[in-house]
Protein backbone atom coordinates (compact mmCIF):
# COMPACT_ATOMS: atom_id res chain seq x y z
CA UNK A 1 0.00 0.00 0.00
CA UNK A 2 1.79 2.98 -1.06
CA UNK A 3 0.51 6.84 -1.20
CA UNK A 4 3.63 8.37 -2.38
CA UNK A 5 6.31 10.36 -0.37
CA UNK A 6 4.98 11.97 2.87
CA UNK A 7 4.17 15.53 2.58
CA UNK A 8 3.72 17.94 6.03
CA UNK A 9 0.36 16.68 6.14
CA UNK A 10 -0.41 14.34 9.09
CA UNK A 11 -0.82 10.42 7.57
CA UNK A 12 -2.75 7.78 9.33
CA UNK A 13 -2.09 4.13 8.61
CA UNK A 14 -4.90 1.45 9.69
CA UNK A 15 -4.08 -1.68 10.00
CA UNK A 16 -7.35 -4.46 10.24
CA UNK A 17 -9.14 -7.53 9.05
CA UNK A 18 -12.46 -6.69 6.66
CA UNK A 19 -12.47 -2.63 6.77
CA UNK A 20 -14.39 -1.08 4.97
CA UNK A 21 -12.07 2.48 4.16
CA UNK A 22 -14.61 4.26 3.01
CA UNK A 23 -17.52 4.17 5.72
CA UNK A 24 -14.33 3.99 8.34
CA UNK A 25 -12.85 7.41 7.45
CA UNK A 26 -16.28 9.05 7.26
CA UNK A 27 -16.21 12.33 8.25
CA UNK A 28 -12.44 12.46 8.58
CA UNK A 29 -11.23 14.87 6.01
CA UNK A 30 -8.84 13.29 3.67
CA UNK A 31 -6.13 15.08 0.93
CA UNK A 32 -5.44 11.41 0.02
CA UNK A 33 -6.34 8.12 0.36
CA UNK A 34 -4.77 4.59 -0.39
CA UNK A 35 -6.31 1.00 0.76
CA UNK A 36 -4.49 -2.95 -0.48
CA UNK A 37 -6.05 -6.34 0.95
CA UNK A 38 -4.66 -9.53 1.46
CA UNK A 39 -7.04 -12.25 2.28
CA UNK A 40 -8.62 -10.78 4.84
CA UNK A 41 -5.84 -8.09 6.01
CA UNK A 42 -5.82 -4.76 4.80
CA UNK A 43 -3.80 -1.63 5.22
CA UNK A 44 -5.17 2.26 5.21
CA UNK A 45 -3.19 4.99 4.59
CA UNK A 46 -4.33 8.30 4.75
CA UNK A 47 -3.68 12.23 4.59
CA UNK A 48 -5.37 14.37 6.75
CA UNK A 49 -5.93 17.90 6.37
CA UNK A 50 -5.54 18.45 10.67
CA UNK A 51 -3.88 16.52 13.02
CA UNK A 52 -6.93 14.46 14.98
CA UNK A 53 -7.35 15.36 18.45
CA UNK A 54 -6.26 11.88 20.68
CA UNK A 55 -9.66 11.00 21.31
CA UNK A 56 -10.82 10.71 17.61
CA UNK A 57 -7.68 7.88 17.19
CA UNK A 58 -9.24 6.19 20.50
CA UNK A 59 -12.27 5.94 18.46
CA UNK A 60 -11.14 4.96 15.40
CA UNK A 61 -8.91 1.63 17.00
CA UNK A 62 -11.91 0.87 19.08
CA UNK A 63 -13.14 0.17 15.45
CA UNK A 64 -14.40 -3.64 15.17
CA UNK A 65 -11.64 -5.36 12.57
CA UNK A 66 -9.32 -1.99 13.56
CA UNK A 67 -5.57 -3.79 15.18
CA UNK A 68 -3.80 -1.17 14.79
CA UNK A 69 -3.48 2.50 14.18
CA UNK A 70 -0.73 5.37 13.87
CA UNK A 71 -0.36 8.61 13.05
CA UNK A 72 2.95 9.13 11.18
Amino acid sequence: CTLGAKTAAPRLCVLGENLNAGQLLAGWKTTGRADAKKGERCCLLADLEAEPAPEQLDQLAAQPGVLRVRLI
